[in-house]
């Protein structure tokens, strides 16, 4: 995210200092990032952590960062199909441009790791067709059921489109709230720490503000 609290804008760089030590999950959102420098940062990443990148893409929920961009909110899924595309192209060395031109440094295998997210039946299908792995979102609550409930229609969506010879792959994503270490008297919950409500604010005002 371009303006959220608390959210590193520059996860390139942040992942290249832990490609060291961990298994790296590189969400982004496609909007304001041009296919090519997003390929070329995520090859990088995937040269310098020995092949463990898995890169995930999103069209994103927020239209307050699009109005920004002059962008038309209704047009992010044609706009991150479009991305998706080049995307996979420049991972693949497939020739871009008039004179042939391929990605530096090469990455083919990482477009087998990538993953996209989803958030209705018909996305999921379409991600399943990219053999792509499917993101589920923190939260999907409608209509008065629980995450979990409204977003098993998806998956299953998904895996019944699944037809890619290598298993289907599946991410959960899930907040998980820090709490302050000061213990407290039995019977009393732990407070959040102190960003946590500040996220949760802007968040609030945010959805607000979009109407």
């Amino acid at each position: 995210s371009y303006f959220a609290a608390n959210v590193t804008p520059t996860h390139p760089h942040a992942l290249g200092a832990a490609a060291g030590a961990h298994m790296l999950l590189f969400v982004l959102y496609t909007l304001g990032a041009p296919f090519l420098r997003v390929a070329e940062d995520a090859a990088v990443v995937d040269t310098l952590s020995g092949g463990r990148l898995e890169l995930g893409v999103g069209s994103g929920l927020d239209p307050l960062e699009y109005d920004v961009f002059g962008v038309d909110f209704a047009l992010r899924h044609t706009i991150t199909t479009a991305a998706v595309n080049q995307l996979l192209r420049a991972l693949r060395g497939e020739p871009l441009g008039a004179h042939g031109q391929v990605l530096e440094p090469p990455a083919p295998l990482l477009a087998g790791r990538l993953w996209q997210a989803a958030m209705s039946e018909s996305g999921a299908q379409y991600v399943a067709r990219q053999g792509a792995g499917l993101i589920l979102a923190r939260t999907a609550s409608e209509h008065g059921r629980r995450t979990d409930e409204n977003q098993l229609p998806v998956a299953q969506a998904y895996l019944a489109a699944w037809q890619e010879s290598a298993p289907p792959r599946i991410a959960v994503s899930r907040t998980v709230v820090t709490v302050n270490a000061t213990r407290r008297p039995s019977g009393e919950s732990c407070a959040p720490a102190p960003w946590v409500t500040r996220y949760q604010s802007a968040r609030v005002i945010a959805r607000g503000a979009a109407g």
